[in-house]
């Protein structure tokens, strides 16, 4: 299974931190985007996840697609 993660902050974090501690999926699985590219360093440098800056990328490989956006950005999002 792929899961996709559009938006790379603290709640995406912490949910792809349990899904892989708890072995539920592997970290290469994993894809996340986000506009912060120093983000994307961190998350795929700690986590061994793939990262991209392209929301549409993810959702083109992964089966679950999980929205880790703050509530003011969902509109600008879900319109891309």
């Amino acid at each position: 299974m792929k899961i996709g993660f559009l938006g790379a902050g603290n709640m995406a974090e912490a949910i792809l931190k349990g899904l892989i501690f708890s072995k539920f999926i592997s970290a290469k699985s994993i894809t996340a985007a986000d506009l912060k590219p120093e983000r994307l360093d961190y998350l795929k440098t700690k986590y061994k996840i793939q990262t991209t800056p392209s929301n549409l990328s993810v959702l083109k490989k992964s089966k679950v697609i999980i929205l880790a956006v703050k509530p003011q950005q969902i509109r600008d999002l879900l319109s891309e």
